[in-house]
C-alpha cells in the first residue's frame, strides 16, 4: 500500500498499487532484478505495479515496483527501448535517456485494460513481454488487481466531502457523500475484486453490495459489478456504459451519465481506527462533549466518545489522536493537561501505546512531549503526570469502525478452507464479524453469529461452534496490529497459508494490515 497527499480530512491518499494479471496466461505482470516476464502466480512484492500520473492531464502513467532489500528500497520503473524490449530499470543519472517509460493504461470496457507505450504500440504478455503489438488481443488484454487493503473511506473530488452509509433514507439509495471526515463504521466501505469479471464490488459496511441504480442488495450480480479506470490520481466506476457519480443535495451515489466529469471521479483513503477508550479506574468513556478538556466522565457512546488513531507513515507506535471535529489531543508546553485544540500531528500531539506488562485487553498512552503516562484526576479530566501505569493510566480500547474485519498478511489475505489460511490473493467470501468482549478481548465469529474462530489440538484456527477463541489487538502501525491469542502468543502467518498463535516479537509474519 502506498500513500499521497492527504485529502480535506488530513488523512492519506492511497496510490495505486496493483496487480497486473494477462488476459492469456492468467498470470501477473513479475519484476526479478531488472528483468520482466508474466509468470507470477500470486500478488506478491515482485508482481506489485505502482500506477503514477506521469503527465499533468493523468492521460499517461509511470509503472514502477518497489523492492526492499536488508531494510532499503530500491524503486525500479517498467521501461522499453526503441525496439519495443521491455525491462524494469532503477532510474537515476546512469540511466540511458533511450529507455522510455511512459504507458497509456486504456479501459476496454470489459474491465480489462490495454497499455500502450507512449511512443511504440501494445504491451503484449505472450511469451517475453515486448511494446510491439499493433492491435489488441487476448495476450494483450490485462486485467488490474488493486493491491491495496481492500476496506477503505472514498472521497468525492466534486463534493470534497466522504460517503458512508446512511441507514435514515429508504432502501432506493443508502450510500452518501456528505461527511466532512469519515467517522464511524458506516463510512467503512469494502472494495471486492471479482476475477472472474475483471471488476469490483463495493460493498457498505452493512455487507449489502452497491448496484448501478444506487440500491444496496445482499445478492451479488451483474449490476453490482463495476470496471474501474484511471484517471490521473483519481479513479473512477462504471457498469452498463455509465459511471457511478454523485448528485442531489446530500450527495446520492448512482449510475448517471456515460462521461467521466468531477462529479464521477473518487479518491480512495487509507481507514484509520476509530474507537472508545474506557479507563478502568473510574469506569467511564473519554470524551470532548463538555469543553476543551478531554475527560473520562462519560457513559454512553457517541462520536464526541470516539477518537481515531492515526500514526503517521514509516513511524512505528507513534499515535496522533484525533477527534470527531478533527482536533488532536494536545498539550501545552509545559502544561501536563489533554486538550482537544490540537492542528497538527507535532511532537505536543503524539503519543506511545503501552502494551507490556498489563492485563490483557488493555493498554496505557505515554505522552511524547514529557514522557509521562496519561491517567485522570478524582473529576475525570485526562492529565500526562503518570511515572508508572496504575488503575488511573490504564485503559481499554474499543475498535468500533471494524464491524467486519478483512486482515491481511505477509503473504496475503486470511481465508477459509479447512483451516484460516492466510496466503489468499483476494478477500475471502467469509466475512470476519468482530464481538467486541467487555472484558477488553475479541471474538471473530463468522456470518453465522453462532461460529467463531476456535482453535485444535495442533493450534489451527477454524470456523465452529465450539469454545471461541478469544484476541486482543495492538496497534503498531498505520493500520496494523499484532493479534494476541489467549495463549499469550501474537498470530503469525507462514508462506504456505499457516497461521498460528506462535510468534513472540513484532515482524513481518506477525504484522496484519485491517
Amino acid at each position: 500500500m502506498s500513500a499521497a497527499n492527504g485529502t480535506v480530512s488530513g488523512g492519506d491518499v492511497l496510490q495505486f498499487d496493483a496487480g497486473l494479471i494477462n488476459a492469456s496466461s492468467k498470470k501477473y505482470l513479475t519484476t526479478e532484478l531488472g528483468t520482466v516476464n508474466v509468470n507470477g502466480t500470486s500478488l506478491k512484492s515482485k508482481q506489485v505495479w505502482t500506477l503514477n500520473p506521469a503527465t499533468a492531464d493523468g492521460k499517461l502513467f509511470y509503472l514502477s515496483n518497489k523492492v526492499s532489500k536488508s531494510g532499503l528500497t530500491t524503486v525500479y520503473r517498467l521501461t522499453y527501448d526503441k525496439y519495443g524490449k521491455v525491462t524494469a530499470e532503477k532510474m537515476d543519472e546512469e540511466t540511458s535517456p533511450d529507455l522510455m517509460q511512459k504507458f497509456k493504461v486504456e479501459p476496454q470496457g470489459d474491465g480489462k485494460f490495454a497499455i500502450k507505450a507512449e511512443t511504440l504500440d501494445y504491451l503484449s504478455g505472450s511469451g517475453e513481454p515486448t511494446c510491439k503489438s499493433k492491435s489488441v488481443g487476448e495476450s494483450e488484454s490485462w486485467s488490474i488487481q488493486l493491491a491495496i487493503h481492500p476496506q477503505v473511506n472514498i472521497f468525492s473530488v466534486q463534493r470534497q466531502q466522504f460517503a458512508h452509509l446512511d441507514l435514515e433514507r429508504d432502501q432506493t439509495c443508502q450510500i452518501l457523500f456528505n461527511e466532512n471526515i469519515p467517522w464511524g463504521g458506516d463510512a467503512v466501505i469494502t472494495l471486492i475484486y471479482d476475477a472472474a469479471a475483471s471488476k469490483y464490488l463495493i460493498q457498505a459496511s452493512d455487507d449489502r453490495f452497491l448496484n448501478a441504480d444506487g440500491s444496496l442488495r445482499a445478492a451479488k450480480s451483474e449490476e453490482a459489478l463495476f470496471a474501474i479506470e484511471f484517471h490521473g490520481e483519481n479513479l473512477a466506476f462504471k457498469n452498463g456504459g455509465k459511471y457511478l457519480s454523485v448528485g442531489g443535495k446530500d450527495g446520492e451515489l448512482m449510475t448517471r451519465k456515460g462521461t467521466v466529469g468531477k462529479e464521477a471521479l473518487f479518491k480512495l483513503e487509507d481507514s484509520y481506527p476509530q474507537g472508545v477508550f474506557y479507563n478502568l479506574s473510574n469506569n467511564k468513556i473519554v470524551s470532548m462533549k463538555q469543553d476543551i478538556h478531554v475527560s473520562a466522565n462519560q457513559h454512553e457512546e457517541t462520536d464526541t466518545e470516539t477518537f481515531q488513531l492515526e500514526c503517521a507513515p514509516g513511524k512505528t507506535n507513534e499515535w496522533a489522536v484525533r477527534s470527531s471535529n478533527g482536533n488532536y489531543w494536545s498539550m501545552e508546553a509545559g502544561k501536563q493537561d489533554i486538550l482537544n485544540n490540537g492542528k497538527s500531528k507535532d511532537k505536543a500531539c503524539i503519543f506511545e501505546l503501552v502494551y507490556d506488562g498489563l492485563e490483557a485487553g488493555t493498554l496505557a498512552l505515554r505522552a511524547k512531549a514529557n514522557g509521562k503516562f496519561v491517567g485522570i484526576k478524582s473529576s475525570g479530566p485526562l492529565v500526562a503526570s503518570g511515572s508508572e501505569i496504575g488503575k488511573p493510566e490504564t485503559f481499554r480500547f474499543k475498535l468500533s469502525n471494524r464491524p467486519n474485519l478483512v486482515l491481511k498478511g505477509e503473504h496475503g489475505f486470511i481465508g477459509l478452507r479447512k483451516n484460516f489460511e492466510c496466503n489468499r490473493t483476494t478477500v475471502d467470501n467469509e466475512v470476519i464479524q468482530v464481538s467486541y468482549e467487555n472484558d477488553g478481548t475479541y471474538i471473530f465469529r463468522g456470518r453465522d453469529p453462532n461460529t467463531a474462530w476456535t482453535v485444535d489440538g495442533e493450534g489451527n484456527y477454524t470456523l465452529s461452534e465450539g469454545s471461541p477463541e478469544k484476541f486482543t489487538l495492538e496497534f503498531m502501525k498505520r493500520s496494523h496490529c499484532l493479534i494476541r491469542a489467549s495463549n499469550g502468543k501474537l498470530l503469525e502467518g507462514k508462506q504456505h497459508g499457516e497461521m498460528r498463535a506462535t510468534g513472540t516479537e513484532m515482524k513481518k509474519s506477525t504484522l496484519w494490515e485491517f
